[in-house]
C-alpha cells in the first residue's frame, strides 16, 4: 500500500493501464479533463491511453496501485 499526506500532489504515467484502490482517506484524480474523488473502498481504472494522471490527496490517504506493462 502507498501512503500520501494531504496536499501532496503527484503524477502517474504508465504505458499500460493502472488500477487504484483507496483504503483510507479521500483521493482526487484528474486526467484528460475529468476529475473524480475516491472514497475508501472505491477503485479507479486509468486507461493506458492517458498521458498523465494527477493525484491529489484531500485527506491523508492510503491506496493500492496496480500497474500493468504496455501491450505488445
Amino acid at each position: 500500500a502507498c501512503r500520501v499526506r494531504r496536499g501532496e500532489r503527484f503524477h502517474l504515467r504508465s504505458p499500460g493501464f493502472q488500477i487504484l484502490g483507496l483504503i483510507s482517506g479521500r483521493l482526487g484524480i484528474s486526467a484528460a479533463g475529468q476529475e473524480i474523488v475516491l472514497e475508501p473502498g472505491s477503485f479507479a481504472l486509468l486507461p493506458a491511453c492517458l498521458e498523465r494522471a494527477t493525484l491529489m490527496p484531500l485527506l491523508r490517504s492510503e491506496y493500492l496501485h496496480i500497474e500493468t506493462p504496455a501491450a505488445a
